[in-house]
């Protein structure tokens, strides 16, 4: 009985040594080149209006997600990605190589959008426009159109019609 315990306990030490020498790593083969077109993709494969008319978009396209990857990879940057993935249609009717969709848009700055859409904006405090010296071409001067109320701007008694000809001293 001793030695069967002894065959048994040795048997354990042995296994434990084979079990913790495997190589266990998980390769989730989610590559950071690809995760912002991969949110791309899945963004549109859920919430985009034309989905079904785009058979890259198909819900059962993709049995696994290493095959999902494997296509997002060959899309090159995110930019093309989303474009690829919206609808254009091919009928006569419809408005050729154009796509139906002029709502979607890619933004690589949330917060410039978040920002836009809330009617936040960062401004000078003025309005100006500019026009060259001579005419044509040669230096710049530019002239203030509108002065925005309680801006830098206007505590800094800039006034409308004031010319300037250079911004933190460049011309």
């Amino acid at each position: 009985m001793k030695n069967f315990f002894k065959y048994i306990f040795i048997l354990a030490i042995i296994n434990l040594f084979s079990i913790s020498c495997a190589d266990k790593d998980d390769n989730l083969y989610q590559n950071s080149n690809t995760e912002v077109q991969n949110f791309i993709w899945k963004g549109l494969n859920n919430y985009y209006l034309w989905q079904q008319n785009v058979p890259d978009l198909a819900d059962n396209l993709f049995v696994n997600p290493y095959l999902l990857n494997d296509f997002i990879a060959t899309k090159g940057t995110p930019e093309n990605t989303f474009q690829e993935l919206l609808y254009f249609p091919a009928s006569k009717y419809d408005r050729i190589g154009k796509t139906v969709d002029r709502f979607s848009v890619l933004v690589d700055d949330y917060n410039y959008l978040e920002n836009l859409l809330q009617g936040i904006r960062t401004t000078s405090g003025i309005v100006a426009d500019y026009k060259y010296k001579n005419g044509v071409s040669g230096p710049i001067f530019g002239y203030v159109q509108y002065v925005l109320p309680n801006s830098d701007a206007e505590a800094k008694n800039i006034k409308r019609g004031d010319i300037f000809y250079a911004v933190n001293g460049t011309q």
